[in-house]
Parts: structure tokens; C-alpha cells; sequence
């Protein structure tokens, strides 16, 4: 089975895929791991996205629609 969420981390405003996670707490894991930035979690199932940014601390926060980071 493939797990349902995809994670992209925008480098140079494109989306470069990250891996896949089988859960939210599993995406946010792996955002944290690959560093500071903006990223993308897409739902295989729903198709829904929800952008995020990991500080240098390795926090994880959800990003509105409209900020510059989500573009």
C-alpha cells in the first residue's frame, strides 16, 4: 500500500518531492529532518494540500494560503 501523503519542500519557488509518510506526525518528521524552509503535504486521497515552514529550530508550523513562503 502506498502511504497517502506526499511532502515536497520548495527550493527556488518548484516543489521537489521529499518522500511519502503514512500520517501527518510522519510528514512533519520528515519535514524536519530535510531542514528550514517551506514545504507542501499532499493528500493522495483527498488531493487536499497544507503548506507548512520548519524553523531553524526544527519547529514545524502550518503556513496560511496567502503568505509569500506557500507561493
Amino acid at each position: 500500500m502506498v502511504a497517502p501523503l506526499d511532502v515536497f519542500a520548495f527550493q527556488d519557488t518548484e516543489p521537489k518531492w521529499v518522500d511519502c509518510a503514512e500520517s501527518l506526525e510522519k510528514a512533519r518528521e520528515l519535514m524536519r529532518k530535510s531542514g528550514p524552509g517551506a514545504y507542501l503535504v499532499l493528500s493522495q486521497q483527498t488531493q487536499r494540500k497544507s503548506f507548512y515552514e520548519v524553523d531553524s529550530d526544527g519547529g514545524v508550523y502550518p503556513l496560511p494560503l496567502h503568505s509569500k513562503a506557500a507561493r
